[in-house]
Parts: C-alpha cells; sequence; structure tokens
C-alpha cells in the first residue's frame, strides 16, 4: 500500500480495496472505511421539496415549479398572473401542485447574480404589472401584444377604451420587467401607479 498521508479521502479509499486481500492491510483498510463513513454522517442530507396543493401557492409574482395532470407538458416553472403563466410567457392552466424551485448549483447562480449590465441598462426586479380596468367595458385590459387565456374575457384592442386612459403596458399583473425580459415603458406597471399617488388629485 502506497503512502496515503497526502491522499484524498476518495483515493485513500481505492487505495485501501487493492490491498483488501491482504491480511496484514486490513487493519488500516478498516480505519480509511470508518473515516468514510464519519465523512458521510457528517454530510448534511438535501431537504427535497413536496409537492403541494396549489391552493397553497404564492400568488405575489415568485416564480415556483408547477405541475398539472392529464398534459403532455405535464410540470412547468412560472408565476401567478390571474392564472398560473410559464416563464416563456405561455398559459399554463390545470395546475394542480407546486413546489419552491431549487437552488441553482453555485457555478450558475454565481454568473447569473453577477452584474452584467450597468445599474442603469439593467432590467428591474422591482418594476412589475397591475391590473389596468378599462373605463368603458370595465374588464381588465390585455397587455399590449400578449394573448390571455381562452377562458378569460379580457377588454382588448377592439374596445373603445383600450387605448384611452388608464394605459396598459406590455406586462401582466406581478410579472416583472426582468422576467419579461425586456426593457417596458412605465404603463401599466407600479411604477406608472406610484406616478400617479405621487402627483395627488390634484395632478391626475
Amino acid at each position: 500500500m502506497s503512502d496515503t498521508r497526502e491522499m484524498a479521502l476518495p483515493e485513500r479509499l481505492r487505495e485501501a480495496i487493492t490491498v483488501l486481500d491482504e491480511p496484514y492491510h486490513r487493519e488500516a483498510v478498516a480505519h480509511v472505511i470508518e473515516e468514510a463513513a464519519a465523512a458521510l454522517a457528517a454530510s448534511p442530507a438535501p431537504t427535497l421539496a413536496q409537492w403541494q396543493p396549489i391552493e397553497t401557492a404564492p400568488k405575489d409574482g415568485t416564480h415556483v415549479l408547477l405541475y398539472r395532470e392529464d398534459w403532455a407538458d405535464d410540470i412547468a416553472a412560472g408565476w401567478y398572473s390571474h392564472d398560473w403563466m410559464q416563464s416563456n410567457g405561455t398559459w399554463f392552466l390545470g395546475a394542480t401542485h407546486w413546489m419552491p424551485l431549487p437552488d441553482p448549483p453555485a457555478a450558475i447562480h454565481a454568473r447569473e447574480t453577477a452584474p452584467c449590465l450597468p445599474i442603469p441598462q439593467a432590467l428591474s426586479l422591482t418594476k412589475a404589472g397591475i391590473r389596468v380596468d378599462c373605463a368603458v367595458c370595465h374588464r381588465i385590459k390585455n397587455p399590449i401584444g400578449r394573448s390571455g387565456p381562452l377562458v378569460a374575457d379580457y377588454c382588448d384592442h377592439e374596445c373603445p377604451g383600450y387605448r384611452q386612459p388608464p394605459y396598459v403596458g406590455s406586462l401582466w399583473p406581478n410579472e416583472t420587467e426582468a422576467a419579461f425580459g425586456y426593457p417596458v415603458g412605465n404603463d401599466g406597471t407600479t411604477e406608472s401607479r406610484e406616478t400617479a399617488e405621487a402627483r395627488g388629485p390634484e395632478g391626475a
């Protein structure tokens, strides 16, 4: 058996296995195996998320993992905006269960959290869509260029009030600019609401 003082535990285990049939090495082999068992016992077991009923899912724009039965695409990541929407911007109707998204691998997390753009050019994580009701038909306005679920009745460009105040933007309620993936204006977002509140009744 070679000198193992500078060898890592996996290499020491492999070295120990090669001499397992030699009686005078059995004590050393047993010691290495005990070390391995102790190292495994000290390692925290991964915590696995469990599927939960969809009624308990967060509806504040948090991205989660979604599941639905009897569909070809039965699992997707998404968030809630009047109904469940996938991260690619399409609807995920009929969701029955959800669970939190797992943490990303360390290397990917470091890359995703590293600043890629100067702050003024970065997509906002706080600018989010808000509900905009039509003053004519009193239905929720469909975001510009986006398709709503067939089961929902949205105000769209066919309504004379669609292009009148209050104006709608490109984001669904609770959808952030960063999740949308492109810069958007302030219409139909939390920033437009904050601006209106700052102006007050006189500035409205």
